[in-house]
């Protein structure tokens, strides 16, 4: 209950205390993109107990597997629970950065479009935009492959069709489940296939204004698009 939105290095080393002092052996992370990332970092920091989240900052250096976790998403954006990625604030520097390993995987999902039901209409409306971002600069970019291309247009036509209907209509559960697929969809791609210049413009929004990271991208994302045309 007390993960905040943008997780910090201090939110992080807060919640692994506890997770040593009750002596869990799992992690369940029930919640968005924040609550996903923070179980994912509790996770790499007692599997890798020497290392700081400072030290594992980048690729690969997450050396062992996080304990047993289930994610639960209750947004459809972040696509944490399917992603290598594990994002983290440094609330000295206000530097926003990813943690990248395989090993952050979670090792089951849950995809319940009831639980999504209750979203606020802006938060719906924000992640979603996350997710189409995601979709977006996967298959423009330059690392992708046939897969993430072919996620990203079925992740892409998803939202299209449904998460205005969402918006409008929170208690549609077919348009509910059509967003929790695309955000699954949109995060198994870029995993593989990476993000571009609207993320790297986001990330410093969240870390020194603490901006919604959906609100960021969709700020962003029309002003990206038109000045590099694909």
């Amino acid at each position: 209950k007390d993960v905040i939105s943008n997780p910090t290095i201090s939110s992080i080393e807060k919640a692994l205390e506890i997770y040593k002092q009750t002596k869990c052996n799992a992690i369940i992370a029930i919640g968005g993109g924040s609550v996903l990332d923070s179980a994912k970092l509790i996770g790499a920091r007692f599997s890798n107990p020497t290392k700081t989240l400072k030290q594992m900052k980048g690729y690969f250096k997450v050396r062992r597997r996080i304990p047993y976790m289930i994610a639960v998403p209750t947004t459809s954006g972040s696509g944490s629970e399917a992603t290598i990625v594990g994002v983290v604030t440094n609330e000295v520097t206000h530097e926003k950065y990813a943690i990248t390993s395989p090993k952050l995987i979670p090792h089951m999902v849950v995809l319940d479009p009831v639980i999504t039901t209750n979203l606020p209409a802006f938060v719906t409306a924000t992640t979603g935009m996350d997710a189409l971002t995601h979709a977006l600069e996967c298959y423009i970019g330059k690392a992708n492959t046939k897969l993430t291309k072919k996620q990203s247009i079925e992740a892409i036509k998803k939202i299209w069709v449904s998460l205005e209907i969402a918006v409008k209509e929170p208690t549609n559960l077919k348009e509910r489940n059509a967003m929790q697929e695309a955000s699954f969809l949109a995060g198994s791609a870029f995993t593989r296939g990476f993000v571009g210049y609207v993320h790297a413009l986001a990330h410093p929004l969240g870390g020194f204004y603490n901006t919604p990271h959906g609100l960021a991208n969709a700020v962003i994302l029309p002003k990206v698009l038109v000045i590099v045309p694909c």
